[in-house]
């Protein structure tokens, strides 16, 4: 696995670069939301996770959170300015392509 992508169904995945925030909270201890930025979309989608025990969702926001973090470092730039960078990319693309590092 290259580590790219989250996928939880044969059709259906996100990929890690598309990340924008990773959220856990300890009122909440089974869930955790995960929101990205996908090319079709004006906006930020939401994904919330529901997790059999807390451990589990702890473990799996700190895991995505780490991913989203490395995403972020190979692009040499701060995160706010990685989002404003994806959102007006995506405000001038239409939602027909993604922006990439190789670009």
């Amino acid at each position: 696995p290259d580590m790219s992508s989250i996928r939880w169904s044969w059709k259906k995945m996100i990929l890690v670069a598309e990340l924008t925030t990773i959220l856990y909270s300890p009122a909440r201890p089974l869930n955790f939301r995960v929101y990205y930025s996908d090319a079709a979309q004006q906006t930020d989608l939401e994904l919330s996770f529901l997790c059999r025990k807390p451990r589990h969702a702890q473990h799996w926001a700190k895991a995505l959170g780490l991913l989203h973090r490395i995403n972020i470092t190979a692009w040499g730039i701060a995160e706010s300015e990685l989002k404003r960078l994806k959102a007006a990319f995506r405000s001038v693309s239409g939602g027909r392509t993604q922006l990439s590092l190789e670009q």
